[in-house]
């Protein structure tokens, strides 16, 4: 069984060339896509009969045949010396069975492509005209496209060619060896000042450069051309403009309704999987009652038929309404799991909290303008607060796991984000006049006073500052995470996290 699929028939149209050039065509090659395959009916390849041979000496023809292959190319050769142009149309052929009439309002000129950057002269030194090779394709998608454009030309280049001395002399045919005659000392002395001479020129000639001349060479030179795909005019009226955006628009609309259906759909099915999970988990499964537990399961059984029969075409709310029904039941079991383990440290940490922010109050209140009543009221609502986180401690100690808890983090951060509002509110507060004694002025009396006021700005600044740290050491308490690391605000309900 073959395991490819080979779709033939991509188009109901003939598509014609039309090439604005200066000369004609001079020949077309059909190179038809090849599978790779052995098969007879991939193996055979299209041929031109003589009205193609005839049409591809023309500047307009038929560039491809409605009903040919995909990745099928068209190879045009032709003489240009300037930019040009190729203009694509669809065609109706009565004669093909393939090809069908255009449907009313569609243009038959559809592409335009722009080739530019043929070579000139004057920057490539060439004579004659250049040779174009432009090659189209049907691409996988059936859009034609400029697989290939490049022009030939004989360029004539300098080469730096090196020069062959000429010898004056040449090796001489070695004569029969006969017997010399004995030479005096005068004769030999010559005989060897020549040779040494003979010598001295061979190294001469090694050791000095070579002469070199430029050369006129001819070499045939490829050229990429540059193919742009021009914006073609619309020819479409206002109101089909109109019409053509108001379609894209209901599209997008569908599709961003799809992707928040398939998000809505994802997080009802992911918490169904998750509780269940948490479920057969017998930690999870303490803080939960026998009837919690079969309650639980019956309703994620529903969710999960109502999400393969009743829910395949539900809407963005029906599915979070789903969601936020499940979370109801889910939420308290999750909060008592979630609070249980840190319960104690967070109460532990907001008593600390309370005890230093009465001496915080305390020293704020000497620098600041806080009328007495106010400060007393302060000072008693903290002691109101370490008798309540008493209390409900003692209280939750008596209680199950399974029972509602007597207070919640999220308590504590309200409590506590009262007085982190407080103590703000008092840092703005104007600066208590201190009144000094009067006494005789002296020349420094200024200086002094102006040194005293300095004096108590830095001790007030220092305490402000000790305060931050202690507040800001307490910040925890402030971001009481309920299930996971996320600060919970504190007019959100905290999100059920399993």
């Amino acid at each position: 069984m073959r395991n490819k699929i080979r779709i033939r028939d991509i188009s109901t149209y003939d598509i014609i060339a039309d090439l604005n050039i200066d000369e004609e065509i001079n020949n077309t090659t059909n190179n038809n896509a090849a599978g790779g395959e052995n098969s007879e009916e991939e193996a055979v390849e299209e041929t031109e009969d003589a009205t193609e041979n005839e049409q591809a000496k023309e500047k307009r023809g038929i560039l491809f045949k409605a009903g040919s292959r995909l990745e099928t190319k068209r190879t045009l050769t032709f003489r240009q010396a300037s930019n040009f142009s190729v203009d694509l149309y669809y065609t109706y052929n009565a004669s093909s069975p393939l090809s069908h009439p255009l449907p009313v309002g569609v243009e038959e000129l559809f592409s335009r492509f722009e080739i530019t950057g043929l070579p000139t002269a004057s920057s490539h030194n060439f004579t004659g005209v250049p040779k174009v090779i432009l090659t189209l394709q049907l691409n996988p998608s059936g859009i034609v496209e400029v697989a290939k454009a490049e022009a030939e030309i004989l360029a004539t280049t300098l080469v730096k060619t090196k020069i062959l001395k000429a010898s004056g002399s040449s090796t001489p045919t070695p004569a029969p060896t006969i017997p010399a005659e004995p030479k005096d000392d005068a004769e030999n002395e010559t005989e060897g000042a020549e040779e040494e001479n003979k010598e001295k020129e061979k190294e001469k000639e090694k050791t000095s450069d070579p002469l070199y001349e430029m050369v006129p060479t001819t070499k045939l030179t490829k050229v990429t051309l540059k193919v742009n795909n021009a914006v073609l005019p619309s020819e479409l009226s206002a109101f089909a403009i109109t019409m053509a955006k108001g379609k894209l628009k209901n599209i997008d609309d569908a599709d961003e309704e799809r992707k928040k259906r398939e998000k809505s759909r994802n997080d009802l099915e992911a918490f169904v999987y998750a509780t269940r999970e948490k479920l057969n988990d017998d930690e999870f499964a303490k803080y939960a009652t026998s009837d919690d537990q079969d309650l639980i399961r019956s309703l994620l059984l529903d969710e999960e038929d109502w999400l393969y029969d009743g829910g395949i075409n539900a809407s963005v709310k029906e599915l979070d309404d789903h969601l936020a029904s499940l979370q109801k039941v889910v939420a308290p079991i999750a909060l008592r799991y979630n609070e249980a383990p840190i319960r104690q440290e967070r109460a532990d940490e907001f008593k600390t909290m309370l005890n230093d922010l009465k001496l915080s109050f305390i020293k704020i209140s000497l620098e600041r303008q806080i009328p007495e009543e106010e400060l007393n009221e302060l000072i008693d609502n903290i002691q109101k607060n370490l008798e309540w986180i008493d209390s409900v401690l003692e209280e939750q100690a008596s209680k199950s796991l399974t029972e509602e808890p007597a207070f919640t983090m999220a308590d504590i951060q309200t409590r506590a984000g009262t007085f982190l509002k407080s103590i703000k509110d008092m840092k703005k507060r104007p600066k208590r006049v201190v009144a000094t004694p009067s006494a005789t002025p002296t020349p420094f009396a200024e200086a002094e006073q102006e040194t005293a006021e300095k004096q108590q700005e830095e001790e007030t600044e220092q305490i402000h500052e000790e305060s931050d740290k202690k507040t800001k050491n307490q910040e925890p308490i402030f971001e009481i995470p309920i299930g996971g690391d996320e600060e919970v605000p504190l007019d959100q309900e905290p999100e059920v996290v399993l």
